[in-house]
């Protein structure tokens, strides 16, 4: 594990956190963790960079569309999407996602059935624990 690998979960599990409490995740957190994050793409080749900046951008513009079209997302959810598909690449980001979209389905989906009357529910734990998911299946694999 790198210094860079801890100091981004470590910035995910805050943004969790803040965005749990708050249902918002502050653009401080949001810049702090895309400049590890470019310290760590720009430490690659050209190649990759382009790659790795082009997918996000491709997956962000789908998901500005969803949140156009539903109203579901949030602006913080996005940019935190690009943030980590950057870093963690299309095929990962994909697969995180389907998780977090469907554990943020059962998960208020039981709330729904307990009458607990959720309206809203922060999104960004469920990104970052497909993440974290995602991660941990791939070193068990190794």
């Amino acid at each position: 594990m790198t210094v860079i690998y801890i100091i981004v979960f470590g910035l995910l599990l805050l943004i969790s956190i803040y965005d749990c409490i708050y249902y918002k995740i502050p653009n401080t957190f949001l810049l702090l963790l895309f400049g590890v994050v470019c310290f760590y793409v720009l430490t690659k080749d050209l190649s990759f960079c382009m790659q790795r900046i082009l997918s996000a951008l491709l997956f962000v513009i789908i998901f500005f569309a969803i949140k156009q079209i539903t109203r579901g997302l949030g602006y913080g959810d996005i940019k935190l999407l690009f943030v980590t598909c950057v870093y963690f690449g299309l095929q990962k980001s994909f697969f995180a996602l389907l998780f977090a979209s469907v554990s943020g389905i059962i998960f208020y989906a039981v709330m729904y059935i307990c009458r607990k009357g959720i309206n809203k529910i922060p999104f960004s734990p469920f990104i970052v624990s497909g993440y974290l998911l995602f991660e941990l299946a791939e070193r068990l694999i190794r």
